[in-house]
């Protein structure tokens, strides 16, 4: 996501979804070890680099759910299917009683734009200059996804957020009454060629 404009003064920032493992009943030695983990990631962050973290709760399973369902629909042995059937229903009424619970992290990384394109480009010189931009943007951005599933290891998936992920975050930050409706389609709602606001 880039904020102002990509030249000196904007910032660009990237979403990851993490998803620690549950340390609730962990020994304290597990414990120092997730905390040595934390503090490589700050230490990583470099001059420019700036972290916001947002812990986050409901009740949406909805992907999960509508995906086990469909491959209930595949199910051949009517036993085994009425059992899954019976499963996706009862945990589907769940969901929308608000019985169930599921916390999210997400992890922003953002950094400034140092670079100026100048006053003297045409149009193509303009374009070609932000491509490359983003491009050194999209090639930074990469090498931390690489570090943070470095330094977290198999113990913590790392998932960067796409552009709808994005799109999707952010409408749901922004509107906080989303929380409340499970029959949002934002693909459907998602353009590439406008902004979030």
């Amino acid at each position: 996501m880039i904020f102002g404009s990509p030249e000196k003064g904007g910032s660009a920032a990237k979403g990851f979804v993490l998803q620690p493992p549950d340390l609730r009943g962990g020994s304290v030695a597990h414990l120092n070890g997730y905390q040595d983990k934390i503090r490589s990631l700050l230490a990583n962050l470099g001059e420019g680099l700036r972290a916001q973290f947002q812990w986050t709760c409901d009740c949406d399973y909805r992907t999960e759910l509508t995906r086990y369902f469909r491959e209930t629909e595949k199910v051949a042995h009517p036993h085994l299917k009425r059992v899954r059937e019976e499963r996706f229903q009862r945990y589907w009424e769940m969901m929308h009683r608000r019985e169930l619970r599921r916390e999210r992290l997400v992890m922003f990384i953002s950094t400034d734009i140092a670079g100026y394109a100048g006053l003297l480009k045409t149009p193509e010189g303009l374009r070609a200059y932000y491509g490359k931009l983003l491009g050194q943007l999209r090639g930074q951005f990469d090498e931390l996804t690489g570090t943070l599933r470095s330094i977290f290891g198999a113990d913590t998936a790392v998932q960067p957020m796409d552009d709808l992920a994005h799109f999707t975050y952010c409408s749901r930050f922004l509107n906080p009454s989303l929380a409340e409706r499970f029959d949002v389609d934002f693909d459907a709602q998602f353009n590439p060629a406008l902004t979030i606001q």
